[in-house]
């Protein structure tokens, strides 16, 4: 056998052998969900096949969102021989500059976090475990601005099925689009449940019970915990928190 042929034999070997996975398994890198601000998906990573096993939910009413309120956003998918997933979902204003817009909550920090300077979330290492060969994220959104006049918005999201090899062979990239209206109506931002009550002008909770309170920031990390009747939060920097008394929890806005 000649040098020639044997170069081309190692050089076909060589193109032919699978990818090495530059995937992440403990989250997206960052504006990767697609958007028109983003520009770019996971597949710069996984090099991957395309299906479309994926959906945005939420609990926002069919007439849309109240400014400054806060809602619950799922994310699915599913692929068939498929337990490994992963995903980045960001929101956008739905018109031609495409800005970020509204806040993202972490509700369960072992599967999620933020990301890209917290205006989107994606998975961490423990959050790519499904079951069934489905898979589903959960966490909240607050609407941007209780007195904004945002309009329409739109959820970006960039999801991956890996097979867990080491190579991309075998991954398959999904996206989906989940675009919400704003509606005219307003509201105030005071909670009320069997454990405790909140008041957004006061800053102060009231419990119910005499239930432990816990106070969580949006990542998911406790910054304070009551077993007073009653709590004021104005010492803490403004931001949203998670307020969590037994069964029950709420996301809240300190201004």
């Amino acid at each position: 056998m000649t040098r020639l042929s044997l170069l081309i034999i190692f050089t076909i070997a060589i193109l032919s052998y699978p990818t090495r996975s530059n995937s992440n398994t403990s989250g997206s890198l960052g504006a990767k969900t697609g958007s028109p601000s983003d520009g770019s998906n996971c597949t710069q990573c996984h090099y991957a096949g395309i299906d479309n096993n994926a959906t945005i939910t939420s609990n926002i009413p069919g007439d849309g969102y109240i400014p400054g309120n806060i809602y619950t956003i799922t994310i699915d998918i599913s692929q068939a021989g498929i337990n490994k997933f992963g995903f980045e979902i960001t929101s956008e204003e739905d018109n031609f500059g495409s800005a970020k817009t509204g806040t993202f909550i972490v509700t369960d920090n072992s599967e999620t976090k933020l990301v890209n300077n917290d205006k989107a979330i994606t998975h961490t290492s423990i959050g790519t475990s499904g079951i069934n060969n489905s898979k589903s994220w959960s966490f909240d959104w607050q609407a941007p601005g209780f007195a904004s006049s945002t309009g329409s918005i739109t959820f970006y999201a960039g999801l991956i099925a890996a097979n867990g090899d080491g190579s991309n062979s075998g991954d398959t990239y999904h996206s989906t689009t989940l675009t919400v209206n704003e509606t005219a109506s307003s509201t105030t931002n005071n909670i009320s449940n069997n454990n405790f009550n909140f008041n957004s002008v006061t800053k102060e909770v009231v419990s119910s019970n005499n239930r432990k309170l816990f106070i969580y920031n949006i990542e998911g990390r406790l910054v304070l915990q009551s077993y007073k009747k009653k709590t004021n939060l104005s010492s803490l920097s403004k931001g949203l928190y998670i307020i969590k008394s037994g069964k029950e929890t709420k996301t809240v806005s300190i201004y």
